[in-house]
């Protein structure tokens, strides 16, 4: 079997396994029920108030100003918003549509530079765990990730090259990485760039620093200035004091799930990497470029920058992740070997996407969101997708990509049909008819998933409150959290269902699963509504 990396574009083939994984990555972006992030939910309500507010400064959290992250990433969702309509799918469309498009920039940057083309380039970086993972949710990594790798790349062409224009997208680039996570992407980068001019002791390139540090921290500094000028200390205390050096006195986490984090999003190119490295090292010729020194430095201090804080997490992993691939990228690399590689990896996980839904279907009595449609499209693309593994011949191109259209279908589409609904249906179909003006108060953990389900607004109550105490209050509708003391003279059940409890550990779910206590592994919900009352008007509704 022949196997090959392109330099060439014009490979049909290639393209239209490209527009496959987009179709499949635009197919229901906006379920629910598909995996995300737990604060996914906290950055979409953030981005609701401040379009809904027209608030461009300040963003806002429950009508309060929140101070926690800059506002850039809100910032591009708007377009998106008032051409399409505020929503979940609107909101990660903007994340997907602008990652590819700094996606796309980076591959034709990095093609100028080593031996790859963009659309071999581009496919690389889409292949990875973390870049699928994290440009279909609305979380901040891709842009973190993308804007500050793209900025530092753009800082070695101009230290090298001395073009203005590599200056300007350079200091653009990094002055919006600031406005997406804050300061520290503007020290990582800088970090790596000063590093690398120190270890070329050119004097000129002193120089070229200078004028890349000073631009940069003129362009990023003025929402930084306008919210101080604003709100003074209030602003100062919660952003830099709480939310930025916060995190040095924070819960201590284990160093080691940023090497679990740089393995996991990097996956499979975290391989070639791996061995390219090992070669390198046992041929003497690590640092044969300036360009290899370059990026082996920033992939050093965009990973272990993040072992100095207390607080760490595995996502934190996902900035060095671009220099993985950018560095296998301008690498000429074991591309035979990797792509077998990449076919066992493929055949592993088509077998296991087919075990899946058979499973899935098997147990189908007891999982509400099981689509048989679904279920038979996924088994026949896995099914095609195993062939091809194991009979057809073609590119590097074709083999990560029909490797990420398999991880694609298994992540969000085959996993979302064992998710238990927010709602049930008849409940939704109820909350939905009412009117405008009837006050619906939810306790959930991320109640900004109970309002789109709804495409209405909802009254997020904390879970902090006592039984009787949501009981009394004046709602109409109230969802909480199922508890054997939940009665009340004022409210009739309508509902009770059950959901997937979140944030549980591998582990604990493995030791529920091992010992049958599902039923652990799951949350009670009720849905009261308040009984009729001459003086509301309210008609009582009977139980669903």
């Amino acid at each position: 079997m022949s196997f090959s990396l392109p330099k060439s574009d014009s490979n049909f083939w290639s393209y239209l396994a490209l527009i496959f994984i987009f179709f499949l990555f635009l197919f229901h972006i906006g379920d629910q029920s598909a995996p995300r992030q737990g604060t996914e939910g906290f950055y979409l309500q953030i981005s609701k108030e401040m379009f809904s507010r027209n608030s461009y400064l300040i963003p806002y959290y429950l009508n309060e100003p929140h101070f926690s992250k800059p506002p850039l990433q809100f910032w591009l969702t708007s377009p998106f918003y008032f051409i399409f309509g505020e929503g979940l799918w609107t909101a990660r469309i903007s994340i997907f549509i602008i990652t590819c498009f700094l996606i796309a920039c980076v591959s034709k940057l990095l093609s100028r530079l080593g031996p790859l083309s963009p659309l071999s380039i581009f496919i690389l970086f889409i292949s990875t765990f973390g870049v699928i993972k994290y440009s279909r949710i609305y979380m901040m990594d891709a842009f973190f990730t993308f804007f500050t790798g793209a900025g530092t790349l753009f800082a070695f062409e101009y230290i090298k090259s001395k073009h203005v224009h590599s200056l300007v997208f350079s200091a653009f680039l990094l002055a919006a990485s600031s406005l997406i996570k804050g300061p520290i992407s503007i020290v990582m980068a800088l970090s790596a760039v000063f590093i690398f001019v120190l270890i070329k002791r050119e004097r000129a390139l002193y120089r070229y620093f200078f004028q890349l540090s000073i631009l940069v921290l003129i362009l990023a500094s003025f929402w930084y200035i306008a919210c101080f000028y604003q709100y003074g200390s209030k602003f100062f205390d919660y952003f830099f004091m709480r939310e930025n050096l916060g995190k040095f006195t924070a819960q201590t986490y284990s160093p080691i799930v940023l090497l679990q984090g740089l393995i996991l999003f990097s996956f499979p190119v975290i391989v070639p990497f791996a061995l390219q490295i090992y070669r390198d090292i046992k041929s003497r010729t690590l640092i044969k470029t300036d360009l290899n020194l370059f990026l082996l430095i920033c992939f050093i201090i965009f990973w272990t920058i993040w072992l100095i804080p207390s607080q760490r997490s595995h996502h934190y992993a996902m900035p060095a992740t671009f220099f993985v691939v950018s560095y296998v990228a301008i690498s000429r690399f074991d591309s035979l070997f990797f792509a077998k590689l990449i076919n066992a990896f493929s055949l592993a996980l088509t077998s296991i996407g087919i075990i899946l839904v058979a499973l899935i279907l098997f147990f189908k009595q007891f999982l509400p969101l099981i689509s048989t449609t679904t279920c038979l499209l996924a088994l026949t693309i896995l099914t095609a997708s195993m062939l091809f593994t194991l009979f057809a011949k073609g590119t590097m191109n074709l083999r990560l990509a029909q490797y990420t259209v398999s991880l694609i279908l298994i992540w969000y589409h085959i996993a979302a049909m064992v998710a238990l609904p927010i709602l049930p249906e008849r409940a939704r179909e109820q909350l939905v008819s009412t009117n405008s003006n009837i006050r619906i108060g939810v306790v959930y953990r991320k109640p900004y998933f109970v309002s789109d389900l709804l495409g209405r607004d909802i009254e997020p109550l904390s879970h902090g409150q006592g039984t009787s105490e949501l009981l009394g209050a004046n709602f109409d509708y109230l969802i909480m959290p199922s508890t054997e003391t939940t009665t009340s003279s004022k409210f009739q059940v309508l509902a009770s269902w059950t959901v997937w409890k979140r944030g549980l550990r591998t582990a604990e779910i493995y030791e529920k699963l091992t010992n049958n206590k599902l039923d652990e592994l799951q949350e009670s919900y009720t849905l009261f509504h308040r009984k009729q009352q001459a003086t509301t008007g309210l008609d009582s509704s009977p139980p669903l």
